[in-house]
C-alpha cells in the first residue's frame, strides 16, 4: 500500500459493529413527489394533441390523393403509341410532404389485387441492370433480397424454353399475363436524386414494353416541371404522357399544424419566442412535418417534466394530492408576488395573509384563479383568430398568416400594432354586403354576450336592406369618394374646405351600425389582447423557454469541438492539462501555453490556430516535436513516436 497511487485509499473493517442494511429511497420527495402524476398528465395532454395532429395530416392532400387514385383506376388510354402514362406529383419545397402522400396511396392501392405498387429509391437504382433486377424480383417474388445478382436465373425457373436472366423484362411480362395484372405502378418518390441518364433509359425501356407490361410511373418533383424537362433528353420526354398533380404547400401544412397546436381549448400555451424559433427553423430547413411535431413534443415534455407546478393543471385535483413543497414554490413565483402586491394596493390585506400562511386557502384560491386565467387565454387565442378571419375576408394586403398574428399577440405587441389599426379603419369603410358577411363569420368566435349584440346588428342590416328599393349595398359616410378641395379667399386669407357628400337616409343609419360594430370590436380587442406574462400563475400554463429547444434541435457542434480542443481539461477532468484560464499548478494565467501533457490533437489544433493562412509542414512538425518533448533533446525512438 506504499505505492503512490493508493495514498488516498484505505480500507476500514468494522469489528464487532453490526452493519445495517442501507435502505433505498423508494418514493421521491419534495418537488419531485408529483412526478408520476405530472407524467400521466403529460401523456393525456400529448395524446390529445397528437390525435388532432394526425387528423389534420390525414386530411391534408386528400384531394390530391383522390385524384391520383382516380388516375390509376381510369387506366389511362394509350392512344398514342409508345407513350408512358406518367403522374407528376409537384410538392415544391414540401419535399417531405409527398412521402406521406405516396405512403397513403400505397395503402389504398393494396386493396386492388390487379395492381402492383412499387416505390423505388435512388440508392436501390444505381445502374440500369440493378434497377431492372430490383423491379423484377420485387414484383415476382415480393422480395428484393435477390437483387444483388447472386442468382441471375431465378425468375425464369419454371418457364418453358430458354432460361432468362433476372434483369430481362420478359420475366415481368409473363408474370403480369399469368396473374392478370392490369397495372404496374412504379414510383420515383425523389426524382431529383436519380441519375438523369438512368431515368432516361428507364423511360425509353418502359415505353418499349408498354404494349406488354401496363406500366404507370409516378414522379415526385420538389423543384419544377421545367427542371425535370431540362434534365431529360428530348427522346425520353417524347415518351411520356404526363399529368400534373399539386400537393399542399409546406407553409399551408405548417399553418394547419400550428392552429391545432395553438388551439383555444388546449391546456398548455407556448410563448412567442419559442414559436418564432420553431417556425423559423422549420421554414429555413427542408424538414418534414415530423420534425415540427417532435419539437412540439419536446417542448411539452420540457414543461411538464421540469416544472413541478404543472400538477395544478390536473383535472379533479384535491388538496391532499399536492405536497407542501409545491405551495412554497407557488409563493416564490414572480406572478404570485406581483398579484399579492396588487391585492395589497386594493386593500385586501386579510386575503394576502391567508394566502401566505394557509395552504388550504392558497389551494382554493389558486385553482379558482387558474380556471379564470385559462379562460382568458382561450379568449385571447380566439381574439387573434378573429383578427386573422377579418383580414382574410377583407383581403387586406399584405396578407398575414395566422401564426404571425398569434405570435404578435403572445408577444403583447398586437393591440397597438399598425396591423390592427389598418383593420379597424377598413371595417369603417365596409359596404353593407361585406359587413354582413363579416358579422356571420365573427359571431361564432366571440363570447355569448357579444354574440347577442352582433346578432342584433345583423338583424338591423337586413331590416334596412328590405326597406331599400334600389337593392344597392349601403355605404358608410367614411367610404365617400375623395373630392377636390374648394378654395375660398376672404380678407386676403385662403381657406381650404372639402364639401360633404350627400348622405342618403339609409347610408346614415348604416353608418351608425358600422360605428357600433367598430366600437364593439375595439372594446373586445382592448379587453382581451393582454400580455400573457401578466396573468396570475402564468408559469403553470405558459411556456416560453428557447434554450432547451435550441440545445436539442439547433446544436452547435463546431463550438463544442473547438472548446474541447482548446480546454481539454474541462472534458478529461485531469489537472495535468490545466483548466481554461489556469496553469497546471492552479494559478490564474491569462495565456495558457501548450504542455507535453496535452493530447496530441489539442497541440496540433493550437498550432494550427496560431499559424497563418499558409502552413509549412516542416515548421509544423518542428513545433509539434518541440512541444511534445518539452524542449528536451529526444532520441530517435522518441522522435519516431512523435511522428
Amino acid at each position: 500500500m506504499s505505492d503512490r497511487q493508493y495514498e488516498a485509499c484505505y480500507t476500514f473493517e468494522a469489528k464487532g459493529i453490526p452493519q445495517g442494511t442501507k435502505r433505498k429511497r423508494a418514493d421521491p420527495v419534495g418537488l419531485h413527489a408529483s412526478w408520476k402524476r405530472r407524467r400521466t398528465l403529460f401523456q393525456q395532454v400529448w395524446s390529445s394533441q397528437k390525435q388532432k395532429i394526425e387528423e389534420v395530416l390525414s386530411t391534408i392532400n386528400a384531394s390530391t390523393l383522390q385524384d391520383l387514385l382516380n388516375y390509376l383506376n381510369a387506366r389511362p388510354e394509350r392512344a398514342r403509341r409508345n407513350r408512358l402514362p406518367t403522374g407528376l406529383v409537384l410538392s415544391g419545397s414540401a419535399s417531405a410532404t409527398y412521402g406521406s402522400v405516396f405512403a397513403r396511396l400505397s395503402s389504398l392501392v393494396a386493396n386492388f389485387p390487379d395492381k402492383i405498387y412499387l416505390p423505388v429509391k435512388a440508392a436501390t437504382a444505381t445502374n440500369l441492370k440493378g434497377f431492372l433486377k430490383f423491379l423484377i424480383t420485387s414484383v415476382t417474388n415480393n422480395d428484393s433480397s435477390n437483387a444483388d445478382g447472386s442468382d441471375d436465373e431465378k425468375p425464369g425457373v419454371g418457364r418453358k424454353g430458354p432460361r432468362l436472366l433476372n434483369y430481362d423484362l420478359q420475366n415481368l411480362s409473363e408474370y403480369v399475363q399469368k396473374n392478370s395484372i392490369n397495372q404496374v405502378v412504379v414510383v420515383f418518390q425523389d426524382s431529383e436524386a436519380f441519375d438523369t441518364n438512368l431515368l432516361a433509359e428507364v423511360i425509353k425501356i418502359f415505353s418499349c414494353w408498354i404494349d406488354r407490361i401496363p406500366f404507370v410511373c409516378l414522379f415526385g418533383i420538389a423543384t419544377s416541371i421545367d427542371n425535370l424537362q431540362q434534365r431529360l433528353p428530348r427522346a425520353a420526354v417524347r415518351c411520356l404522357d404526363g399529368q400534373l398533380f399539386n400537393t399542399v404547400r409546406a407553409d399551408e401544412v405548417l399553418e394547419q399544424i400550428f392552429r391545432v397546436a395553438h388551439r383555444f381549448d388546449t391546456q398548455l400555451w407556448f410563448g412567442s419566442g419559442l414559436w418564432n424559433t420553431m417556425l423559423e427553423r422549420q421554414r429555413n430547413h427542408l424538414g418534414g412535418i415530423d420534425a415540427f411535431t417532435d419539437a412540439l413534443l419536446y417542448a411539452s415534455m420540457s414543461h411538464f417534466f421540469a416544472n413541478s407546478l404543472t400538477l395544478f393543471l390536473s383535472e379533479g385535483l384535491s388538496f391532499k394530492d399536492v405536497p407542501n413543497d409545491h405551495f412554497e414554490a407557488v409563493r416564490n413565483l414572480d406572478s404570485f408576488q406581483t398579484h399579492v402586491r396588487r391585492l395589497l394596493d386594493s386593500g385586501k390585506a386579510q386575503l394576502v395573509h391567508s394566502l401566505l400562511h394557509s395552504n388550504t386557502s392558497l389551494f382554493d384560491y389558486s385553482m379558482k384563479q387558474l380556471t379564470s386565467e385559462r379562460h382568458r387565454m382561450r379568449s385571447f387565442t380566439q381574439c387573434a383568430v378573429i383578427i386573422h378571419t377579418l383580414r382574410s375576408r377583407l383581403a387586406i394586403t399584405p396578407a398575414t398568416s395566422c401564426s404571425a398574428i398569434q405570435c404578435g399577440a403572445l408577444a403583447g405587441t398586437l393591440r397597438d400594432s399598425p396591423l390592427l389599426r389598418i383593420l379597424m379603419t377598413t371595417i369603417k369603410r365596409c359596404p353593407s354586403n361585406v359587413l354582413e358577411d363579416l358579422l356571420v363569420q365573427v359571431q361564432p368566435l366571440v363570447p355569448d354576450s357579444k354574440a347577442v349584440d352582433l346578432s342584433t346588428i345583423v338583424d338591423e342590416i337586413r331590416t334596412l336592406r328590405k326597406a331599400d328599393i334600389s337593392g344597392a349595398p349601403f355605404r358608410s359616410t367614411l367610404d365617400a369618394p375623395s373630392m377636390a378641395l374648394h378654395t375660398t379667399m376672404m380678407a386676403q386669407k385662403v381657406t381650404l374646405s372639402k364639401p360633404k357628400p350627400a348622405v342618403l337616409p339609409g347610408d346614415a343609419a348604416y353608418s351608425d351600425i358600422v360605428q357600433r360594430f367598430h366600437d364593439l370590436l375595439a372594446g373586445h380587442f382592448t379587453q382581451t389582447l393582454i400580455d400573457p406574462r401578466s396573468l396570475f400563475l402564468n408559469e403553470v400554463f405558459f411556456y416560453d423557454l428557447k434554450s432547451p429547444y435550441r440545445e436539442v434541435f439547433m446544436p452547435k457542434p463546431r463550438a463544442a469541438i473547438e472548446r474541447a480542443l482548446s480546454s481539454p481539461a474541462d472534458y478529461l477532468g485531469c489537472s495535468c492539462c490545466g483548466a481554461s484560464g489556469q496553469s497546471s499548478d492552479g494559478k490564474e494565467n491569462d495565456d495558457v501555453t501548450l504542455a507535453p501533457s496535452h493530447p496530441s490533437t489539442t497541440i496540433l489544433y493550437q498550432l494550427y490556430v496560431q499559424s497563418g493562412a499558409l502552413i509549412n509542414i516542416a515548421d509544423l512538425w518542428s513545433a509539434f516535436n518541440a512541444v511534445s518533448s518539452g524542449g528536451e533533446d529526444m532520441d530517435e525512438d522518441g522522435e519516431r513516436m512523435n511522428m
